[in-house]
């Protein structure tokens, strides 16, 4: 869609806030092998599409993933919570000597810590405290530390990848925390997150042709107006290029259409 967006105004000579020079076609190749993101293009993940750096990290990820989980589980064998703790110490070590970044090293450092947590958190999936966990209380007080670990981080951290897995451990289960995500509108927003992340750029940019920021700011309920339509404005593209573009991808790269659901009856006997 960025590409679409940018050959059409090339073409059509439309004004481009900061232009479209900085869009440098030679980068596409990258951008389409997933690797844009790993210090080929220097500090930044490029122009593109700057969310995508998050998705060529992942990339990454799950290259080195069969040596990650190799690692984690033969560590320490029921020695999980050492291993849990190696990698919450190593993960905030690693974050305080290198500056969370977009690419490169710093890119590298901070998906790929957060990925090892992960893989660590999954060796407590059938322990006591993850059982209290699902728990009414203990996901109520997992959702609390996780809003507060946010409101009280100034930017960014390896800290909050560190109170999201307790989050992640008590929505497996059936309690208050797990309900309120099911609720149907949140649930929507999460089938919908993924072409929200990737497209916000995108759909903010349009949304700002619409609506006077200097507007926004001559009052609150300006202010207030302007941002309400610029998220529902955003979702509403979201929605179209999940059902247009992400679903249908999907179904292509699984290389199979939905076929309709059959209900089998056992025989009467």
């Amino acid at each position: 869609m960025v590409i679409a967006f940018v050959v059409a105004a090339e073409v059509g000579h439309a004004s481009v806030l900061h232009g479209t020079g900085r869009f440098t076609w030679s980068q596409l190749p990258a951008y389409f092998l997933l690797i844009h993101a790993w210090g080929f293009l220097g500090p930044q993940a490029g122009t593109w599409n700057p969310p995508s750096w998050s998705i060529s990290i992942e990339a990454l990820a799950y290259l080195v993933f069969p040596f990650l989980i190799y690692l984690i589980a033969t560590a320490a064998p029921r020695r999980y919570w050492t291993t849990l703790g190696c990698v919450v110490i190593g993960g905030f070590a690693v974050n305080s000597v290198i500056p969370w970044g977009l690419a490169g090293i710093p890119g590298i450092a901070r998906g790929l810590t957060e990925f090892l947590l992960g893989c660590a958190t999954v060796q407590i999936f059938n322990t006591l405290p993850a059982d209290w966990l699902r728990r009414d209380l203990g996901s109520l007080l997992a959702f609390a530390g996780l809003v507060v670990c946010y409101l009280l981080t100034p930017d960014t951290g390896f800290v909050i990848a560190v109170f999201t897995a307790p989050l992640l451990l008590s929505l497996s289960g059936s309690n208050i925390a797990s309900r309120m995500f099911a609720w149907l509108p949140i649930y929507f927003l999460g089938e919908i997150s993924y072409s929200v992340y990737l497209g916000h750029f995108l759909f903010s940019s349009v949304a700002y042709r619409f609506i006077s920021v200097p507007w926004m700011k001559e009052s609150p309920i300006n202010a207030l107006a302007g941002a309400a339509f610029v998220i529902a404005f955003v979702i509403a593209c979201a929605t179209t290029t999940f059902y247009l573009v992400e679903k249908p991808g999907r179904r292509l790269l699984r290389g199979r259409k939905p076929r309709p659901a059959v209900v089998t009856q056992a025989p009467v006997v």
